[in-house]
């Protein structure tokens, strides 16, 4: 019997895993295109395959170890060819896929049988019969029977797991190392004014009537005395300043540390055209700008799933069938261009093709009403966030209207701006404008009703004289504020329908802020993102502008009665399940996929309520339930209930409940009066 595998090892295991596949999956897309270094890219290929081999091995997989040598088997076919054979190719990243999601989830008897097949298939398609491998493990207990993740869900690297360069994290040592020496330096100067401060002190005036000579030499010492405090205040001062540089200089290098290339999200949307287009018999090519660009890690998670929604609406949508592009004068094979570039402290996120751009007339038909007297452009805008589809009938691809809103919905969230061009004939553009970091603001400091808040200079469209009538922050948030209250600036925020004015008592400088995420316990907070902490140890809200924006406006706020679950299963299946019957209910549902996710969502974003599966990888439900305990009502289930689990869950303050047929509504059921309990102790 083979012993499991050292957590640590397979935690390494896994994030190799993830990094080969992802390095296979791009040398396999130049190589399927003709690239001039294919033969290169091959044997990288083959050694890739090779490896990972081996790690599974090591780790104790013995069936991702089978697939990896069936795998590099059907590669080698491929030498010396000048052409690949899509079938060859679609086999190969179906094999690679299949090696990931398997080195992830390892027990999962759904995706250990599909690794059977397409082990035969990789041999068949060599002529060699399959090799006798050891007999299949039986299923975990906990296992579940589920298909082999979507290209948009593909697992990617475990979150406990961030590839760094070692000289960023040289550079931080370094870093770290001067500002520790500056801090020691700071220390002693504070030492040396000091003493020089209590000689100051130490100093007795001339008694009445001395003698001149006695009264020019204390005015002598305390000359020499208060130049002495003087200098050493300057040194000080210059420490002080160096220290600052430094802090900034070592804050600015950790924060690189969560930065990492593109390349792996800019590999899963070429894969996402490349299969779209052969799904719907057509031919693509894609050029990227930007590959190696580093962003926010949060940021590229945030965005691979609306924008692999984006390609396929592109190539579904845009790029006509071969023969149509023919007659237009084009060439057969569409172009998608991805755009990514740094602009000041923005990420610029451009995705743009060649095919016959937005049917207006349909968008028009779509929004109905909602179009009436907008121009083109105001149309497109509406499209962009209207949640529907030009397209009559939707599809496996597309025809939704899921791919333009969530693009929207994420740059709302992530509080930057989308936008959607389009030219009959010639093609769309959408293109996203991002704060780069997630966590870094530039803000500005106001005071209103007495209250100090930050707004970030995004969405800030300038600063004006008061007008009569404006409404003033502190009543748009709805804080107690008399009508005589002074408000002496008016600040003009943006908004989709118009500049809104909003009134302040001052505005005060501006400054860049470390965005914190509110405590879990207090939930969502109508026209708050956050809070900082200022250097002077004041706590401020961070807001929301657009939430301030509406609510200047006289829109309804976010109704405070939807409440925010966070949903943590391993089962893709049952997460979308909960999550529509939980959606449809009028919560806002987070879902994650295990229980150290959990934890980490629960270190953020305020949440109302915790579903929690009980097994799961990496950590279990009990861990959720126990950082819930006293905070957040929480609620267990289970596929296998156990009167000790009972009682551990009971212990942890959770409810515990079983997994059967009428589960949605028996969690609903759950959750509606343990969230109006927890209503009354809400700010």
């Amino acid at each position: 019997m083979v012993s499991a595998p050292d957590p640590e090892l397979l935690a390494v295991y896994e994030s190799e895993a993830v990094e080969v596949v992802e390095a296979v999956h791009a040398h396999l897309l130049r190589i399927e295109e003709g690239a001039e270094d294919r033969a290169a890219r091959l044997e990288d290929v083959l050694r890739l395959a090779h490896d990972i081999k081996g790690s599974a091995r090591l780790v104790g997989y013995e069936l991702v170890g089978r697939l990896a040598h069936a795998l590099e088997a059907c590669l080698l076919g491929w030498r010396g060819r000048t052409d690949v054979p899509r079938a060859s190719a679609d086999l190969a990243f179906r094999a690679s896929d299949h090696i990931r999601a398997l080195s992830l989830d390892a027990h999962n008897a759904a995706l250990q049988a599909q690794a059977e097949g397409l082990v035969a298939e990789l041999q068949a398609s060599v002529g060699a019969p399959a090799p006798a491998g050891p007999p299949r493990p039986a299923a975990a207990p906990a296992a579940r029977a589920q298909d082999a993740p979507p290209l948009a869900e593909a697992p990617g690297v475990p979150a406990a797991t961030l590839r760094v360069a070692r000289t960023h994290v040289d550079a931080v040592s370094d870093e770290a190392a001067v500002t520790l020496m500056d801090a020691l330096g700071v220390a002693a100067r504070m030492r040396k004014l000091g003493h020089a401060l209590e000689a100051l002190s130490a100093l007795h005036p001339p008694r009445d009537g001395a003698a001149l000579r006695e009264t020019r030499r204390h005015r002598s010492e305390w000359s020499a005395g208060l130049h002495r405090a003087r200098a050493a205040h300057q040194e000080l001062a210059d420490a002080l300043r160096r220290l600052d540089g430094h802090a900034h200089e070592l804050d600015e290098r950790a924060r690189a540390l969560c930065l990492e290339p593109a390349a792996p999200l800019v590999t899963h949307l070429e894969r996402a055209a490349r299969d779209t287009a052969a799904a719907l018999g057509r031919s693509v090519r894609v050029e990227i700008e930007g590959r190696e660009l580093l962003v926010d890690r949060m940021l590229a998670e945030a965005l691979k799933g609306p924008l692999t929604h984006a390609v396929r609406n592109a190539v579904d949508h845009g790029l006509e069938t071969p023969e149509e592009r023919l007659a237009a004068g084009k060439p057969p094979a569409g172009l998608l261009r991805l755009l990514l570039r740094e602009e000041s402290d923005h990420l610029r996120v451009e995705l743009s093709d060649d095919g016959r751009g937005v049917d207006l007339a349909a968008a028009r038909h779509k929004l109905g009403a909602r179009a009436e007297g907008l121009d083109d452009a105001r149309v497109l805008a509406a499209l962009l966030r209207a949640g529907v589809s030009t397209r009559d009938q939707a599809t496996d691809i597309s025809g939704r209207g899921l791919g333009l809103g969530s693009l929207a919905q994420v740059a709302d969230r992530l509080r930057g701006e989308a936008r959607l061009s389009s030219r009959a004939g010639q093609g769309a553009t959408l293109t996203l404008l991002l704060p780069r970091q997630l966590s870094l603001i530039d803000a500005l400091l106001v005071r209103s009703g007495g209250v100090a808040f930050a707004l970030p200079l995004l969405g800030l469209e300038g600063l004006g004289a008061a007008v009569a009538g404006t409404t003033p922050l502190a009543r748009a948030l709805g804080l107690p504020c008399p009508d005589t209250a002074a408000e002496d600036c008016v600040l003009n925020l943006s908004h989709p329908e118009g500049a809104v004015q909003v009134a302040v008592d001052d505005a005060g400088q501006m400054q860049r802020i470390v965005r914190r995420p509110l405590p879990a316990h207090l939930g969502s907070v109508p026209c708050v993102q956050g809070a900082t902490i200022l250097p002077g140890g004041e706590p401020v809200l961070l807001l929301d502008l657009r939430e301030v924006a509406e609510a200047c406006r006289g829109a309804p706020r976010r109704p405070a009665a939807r409440r925010r679950i966070l949903l943590a299963d391993d089962s893709p299946t049952l997460r979308a399940r909960l999550r529509s019957e939980l959606s449809g209910a009028g919560f806002e549902v987070v879902d994650v996929a295990d229980g150290h996710e959990a934890l980490e969502r629960l270190a953020g974003a305020g949440f109302d309520a915790v579903v929690s599966d009980v097994q799961m990888p990496r950590r279990d439900g009990f861990a959720v339930a126990e950082r819930c305990a006293g905070r957040l009502p929480c609620l267990l289930i289970t596929a296998q209930p156990t009167p000790d689990g009972e009682a551990r869950a009971r212990g942890c303050g959770a409810a515990y409940l079983a997994k059967d047929e009428g589960l949605g509504a028996r969690v609903l059921s759950f959750l509606d009066p343990l969230l109006h309990a927890s209503q009354g102790s809400r700010p």
